[in-house]
């Protein structure tokens, strides 16, 4: 049976109808991901970069974000303000 998520994810089927199944089912299942880690308090916001930042070889450009680790201060670099990435609300 063609436009389920299974179909998709098990069959390797590629139809336009399938594709959308499991677009939905893994937008909703983000969704709710996000809110249960919320709720548990194990979301953590990241910060983003002001201005350029070389780190070793690499040079990270403003706007990048850097997720917090716990018990870790955060990058020198880092805006003060936290960006709140929670789409789903």
């Amino acid at each position: 049976m063609h436009g389920t998520s299974g179909r998709y994810a098990k069959w390797g089927c590629k139809c336009a109808d399938c594709r959308a199944a499991h677009t939905l089912y893994e937008s909703e299942r983000r969704i709710t991901a996000r809110r249960k880690a919320k709720a548990r308090g194990l979301r953590v916001s990241p910060l983003a970069l002001d201005r350029p930042v070389r780190s070793g070889r690499r040079t990270l450009g403003p706007g990048q974000l850097l997720l917090l680790l716990p018990g870790l201060p955060p990058h020198h670099a880092a805006e003060a303000r936290l960006i709140d990435l929670d789409l789903a609300a």
